[in-house]
This record gives C-alpha cells, structure tokens and sequence, in this order.
C-alpha cells in the first residue's frame, strides 16, 4: 500500500487562506447589481438652489460634493412634527 503523507497546515497559512477566501466572498458581493437601500440623512436645513448670494451657493456646493461622494445617503430637511387636524384645533370650539 502507499503512504499518503498529510502536511498539517501552521497557522500563518490557515490566516492566509482564510482571507483569500473571505476577499474572493466580498469580490462576489461587490458584483452584485442590488444596490442597498438609501439612508435617508435628516438636516436642519438645505441650502435654497434659488438663491444666489456666496454663502448659500457655497453652502450647495458642500451638499453637491457630499451628494457625488456619497450617492447612497439621501439628504432631506427637517420638518417637525405635524399633527393631523391641529391647524383647526384653534377655530374650533
């Protein structure tokens, strides 16, 4: 009969192939086409793009270099709390 002489592995080398394993799995995530859903980032305030004075256009510029660099946040203002019914609260008896 023939020997088989089994080589165990140290453990450098199980760490080595733990990662290439691991990176080859993130390879195959990164491809996937289903983009995550956005996060929706609530600010106190946006800038106007209507309006034209340097702080207000230099302050959209920031919110459109954010937008490009981080296309998966949703940036929206913040609105309060609305009540169903509250503006008639006061004309009502």
């Amino acid at each position: 009969m023939q020997e088989i002489e089994v080589q165990r592995l140290s453990k450098p080398n199980i760490l080595l192939i733990t990662a290439v394993l691991l990176c080859l799995a993130g390879i195959g995530q990164a491809a996937d086409p289903v983009a995550p859903d956005p996060v929706i980032l609530k600010v106190w305030k946006l800038p106007d793009p209507k309006k034209t004075d340097a702080f207000n256009r230099a302050d959209l510029a920031v919110v459109d270099a954010f937008r490009k660099k981080s296309p998966h946040i949703e940036l929206r203002p913040f609105s309060g709390i609305q009540i169903e019914r509250m503006e008639r609260m006061d004309s009502l008896p």
